[in-house]
């Protein structure tokens, strides 16, 4: 019988079938491309999942966070404390029992690690709530010492009106308050009068009182030697209308005088 001739080229057989010296690597690439086929299945699953948690748990402090930040503002609105402590300690028991309220009941519906990260943005958002909530309470503070501060310096002033100004007392008097401006300026106090506007009243005040009593030369005298002194912290105008009055007031004066030794 003839022999069939079989045509054989780096272990391929005429037909296309493996021939005995085919590549091992034709062997083992479909079970390899299998796996990696696999591998990226399992990643792209593995991604999705990591996802889904991630929005799980931004939705989860979303929440929690928008609730929280208005139970503070309705907390603070509400907060009849007037200092920066009495605030803060106030603001520590509310914060605690929001936390057993809100954010512990997540505890069993999250991972642990979604937990941590829920938990750390509602702390983020109480810190910042009570720093808010602080200065509130400053400011009612400050409102209220202000207003003290503006009776005891009306009270004073009311005092010095009817003290002579070159008297001790009124001195006196005039140092407490300008002591006090100091430190309530330091303070940040915003008061009705600062340490140059409640001399000006004052002065004012005073001047109108001497000017309606003076009666003789002497007191006429002292009128301009108490306006030189005070110039410098008045304007033009002031000075001018004052000078005015006092020679008003002098001639006055004067004619008294030319009457009086008239009668006599």
């Amino acid at each position: 019988m003839p022999k069939i001739p079989i045509v054989e080229r780096q272990g391929i057989l005429a037909t296309g079938q493996l021939g005995p010296r085919a590549n091992e690597a034709a062997f083992t690439a479909p079970g390899r491309a299998a796996a990696a086929l696999g591998k990226t299945a399992s990643d792209i699953q593995f991604r999705f999942h990591m996802a889904e948690k991630e929005a799980e748990t931004e939705k989860a402090y979303q929440e929690l966070n928008t609730s929280t930040n208005q139970d503070f503002n309705n907390f603070t609105n509400a907060s009849e404390a007037t200092t920066v402590q009495q605030y803060q300690a106030d603001a520590k028991v509310y914060s605690e029992s929001l936390k057993k309220q809100k954010l512990e009941p997540l505890r069993n519906r999250l991972t642990r690690k979604q937990f941590q990260k829920v938990e750390s943005e509602f702390n983020k958002t109480v810190a910042a709530k009570v720093a808010t909530g602080s200065q509130v309470a400053f400011a009612k503070h400050q409102t209220i010492r202000a207003n003290q501060v503006n009776a005891t310096i009306e009270d004073t002033m009311s005092q010095m009106r009817g003290l002579d100004p070159s008297s001790a007392l009124y001195q006196q008097l005039q140092q407490n308050l300008d002591d006090g401006f100091d430190r309530w300026s330091a303070q940040g106090l915003r008061l009705k009068y600062d340490k140059g506007s409640y001399r000006k009243e004052l002065s004012a005040s005073a001047f109108e009182n001497e000017i309606q009593s003076a009666d003789t030369q002497v007191d006429i005298d002292r009128m301009r030697g108490r306006l030189e002194a005070e110039r410098p912290d008045m304007t033009a105008k002031q000075y001018a209308l004052r000078d005015a009055a006092i020679t008003a007031q002098e001639k006055i004066v004067d004619d008294m005088q030319v009457q009086a030794v008239y009668d006599q």
